[in-house]
């Protein structure tokens, strides 16, 4: 009775268990109140000569042990052979005292104590002695923990959002930190318990108030710490002083430009936060956004206003805006829209069976080009300028674009500038889009590598084209630097 035997035989070379009690031996014996444990599968108990692996089929069989448990005792250093209990042992105020020859002093003669942690499982006249040698003393054995707090920030304007952080706390003996409480002193609700070692909290108002956190160990034991925070009069929030500056300013279509806020500024407490950039032409706001800055191409002539709203964390915004003038481009093509002949335009460089028509119905005017593979397997289809446009290059960037469309949408189409020095091709440029039943405008621009010596081939195609109608194409231009 009231004992703890744990690994008891592990390895012998004769009969193993923690308990055992041979035939011949069982005659007036009884077994209970004892916690036995194995942490090598072997056999637990024996009665009767017969070995029990498991305290339930040792109960069944041979009716001992009805109080017993099969548990981890939890001693306090079993490598070092310190069979002291630590809290939450189950061995703690489960034995029983009425027990012949139960002692009312431990092996150190210390008392039996009953401990306010453990409900009582025991039996007899006290019903809290604990099993093994010696009585968990939860008065010499357990301290509180220690409380540590810091407040961040600990002053700030209103209103002024804290987190107390009590991580710092410790706890070294055998009952550990179990629950961290928090009282920020302006007569709001208490943060906890919980097991968390920080909470946050906002001050409405200005004053100096005191944060207080006690920590609990899992024997009940408690301590606490406080730190202040320091909260003055909120400040007045400004808005942000927006900046614009758009560049290039003006320039031949299609044009593209830089808007910068970057000098935009917002000196109080609540900095800038976002930036939203109207070009004025009727496409998508960009933003908001951190970045300071966003690109955009004008693809016709006019005169734009390009607007900036900055903001900041406070929600508070200011705008402001420039304008960007946008003339027409002198178009290189000289049929750009097939209004009157396919001249200009071939289908060089296209598979078998690719055929290039004009059709009624277009992006402007009243015709388009269309390209149709004829053919019953996919096919590159390809519409060329022939001759080149541009015959001889200029030093700078040529930028070219065409509007396009198809019947199916998906395919991908790609619009290319070449750029040949006699027959050796020195530089390439391509740009790519998915078409759509809706006409959309692709575009390139191409930096001249050899100027005054080359030439430039401009084609746009569909490198897999299905057999039908492939894409139609009008309004083609080639501007020079």
């Amino acid at each position: 009775m009231n004992n703890i035997s744990v690994d008891n035989g592990i390895r012998s070379p004769r009969t193993h268990s923690d308990i055992r009690v041979e035939s011949g031996s069982t005659a007036g014996t009884t077994v209970d109140y004892n916690v036995v444990h194995l942490t090598t599968p072997d056999t637990l108990l024996i009665w009767n000569s017969v070995s029990y692996t498991t305290l339930a089929a040792y109960q069944a069989t041979s009716g001992q042990m009805s109080h017993g448990l099969d548990a981890d005792p939890k001693w306090r250093d079993i490598g070092a052979r310190d069979f002291h209990l630590v809290a939450g042992s189950p061995a703690i105020d489960y034995a029983d005292s009425g027990t012949s020859g139960q002692p009312a002093l431990d092996a150190e003669d210390l008392p039996r104590i009953d401990d306010p942690a453990t409900p009582n499982t025991g039996a007899g006249p006290r019903t809290y002695d604990d099993a093994g040698a010696f009585e968990f003393q939860p008065s010499t054995l357990d301290a509180p923990p220690s409380a540590s707090l810091t407040v961040s920030p600990s002053s700030g304007p209103a209103p002024l959002t804290v987190t107390a952080d009590a991580s710092g706390s410790s706890d070294t003996d055998a009952t550990p930190i179990a629950s961290y409480s928090f009282d920020f002193g302006d007569g709001s609700a208490t943060v906890g318990p919980q097991a968390g070692a920080s909470a946050d909290h906002s001050y409405p108002a200005a004053g100096t108030y005191t944060v207080t956190v006690t920590v609990t160990d899992t024997a009940g034991q408690s301590s606490s710490a406080s730190s202040q925070a320091t909260v003055s009069a909120a400040t007045i929030d400004s808005p942000p002083n927006a900046a614009l500056t758009v560049s290039p300013s003006s320039g031949p279509a299609p044009l593209e430009v830089t808007a910068d806020a970057s000098g935009s500024s917002d000196t109080d407490a609540t900095p800038i936060a976002s930036y939203s950039f109207d070009f004025g032409d009727g496409s998508a706001t960009v933003g908001p956004q951190a970045g300071a800055s966003a690109d955009h191409s004008y693809p016709a002539a006019g005169t734009y206003t390009v607007t900036v709203t900055v903001t900041d964390t406070a929600g508070q915004s200011s705008s402001a805006s420039s304008q960007v003038t946008v003339s027409a481009a002198a178009n290189l093509v000289k049929n750009p829209g097939f209004e009157t002949d396919l001249s200009g335009w071939n289908t060089s460089g296209s598979g078998a069976n690719i055929v290039l028509t004009r059709v009624a119905g277009s992006h402007s005017g009243g015709w388009a080009a269309q390209l149709t593979n004829t053919g019953t397997t996919a096919s590159a289809a390809d519409l060329n300028d022939s001759p080149n446009w541009v015959k001889t290059t200029l030093p700078g960037n040529y930028v070219g674009g065409i509007w396009v469309r198809a019947d199916t949408p998906g395919a991908i189409i790609t619009l290319r500038f070449r750029e040949y020095n006699g027959s050796t091709l020195v530089g390439t440029t391509s740009a790519q889009v998915a078409l759509t039943t809706s006409w959309q405008q692709v575009s390139v621009t191409h930096t001249v590598v050899a100027p005054g010596a080359s030439t430039l081939d401009f084609n746009v195609y569909v490198a897999k084209a299905a057999p039908s109608a492939v894409f139609y194409a009008d309004d083609a231009f080639i501007a020079s630097p």
